[in-house]
């Protein structure tokens, strides 16, 4: 989890910081840098800037549906930190799903004492939505 807040609040504070300057350069307080000028050109094709892009999890979207995908996604995580660990985990939600595997896999056997090599994870998909599995 804290390896996804890290990635998540990196690519948040980069989303401010340049929504901050392009507000000021659209005032006429600063320059309109050619980082911001490719920003706004971005916002007209209705595609992630790439000032975004860098610090973002890999997507194909265009602008809007990719803003409605990290609310969702930023809503996740923090039902996770408010409410504790879903019962179900939104594995495309995450910057690293293989990174959360791992650490799933290690914290098992650190748990149990065994090695973490003879481990694997098995799933099933299920025809039930997420919102109506609880906690077990």
């Amino acid at each position: 989890l804290s390896h996804e807040l890290l990635k998540f609040n990196k690519l948040l504070s980069q989303m401010h910081a340049t929504l901050a300057e392009f507000q000021k350069a659209l005032k006429g307080l600063t320059v309109l840098s050619e980082q911001l000028e490719g920003m706004f050109s971005a916002f007209l094709d209705n595609k992630v800037p790439a000032l975004w892009a860098s610090k973002a999890y890999p997507s194909l979207k265009p602008l809007a549906s990719w803003i409605k995908d990290l609310v969702q996604r930023v809503d996740f995580i923090r039902k996770w930190l408010r409410k504790g660990e879903p019962a179900v985990f939104w594995m495309s939600g995450m910057f690293y799903p293989h990174g959360f595997m791992t650490g799933t896999l290690q914290a098992y056997a650190r748990q149990f004492k065994t090695s973490v090599d003879v481990l694997g994870i098995a799933f099933t998909v299920l025809e039930t939505a997420s919102e109506d599995i609880e906690h077990s």
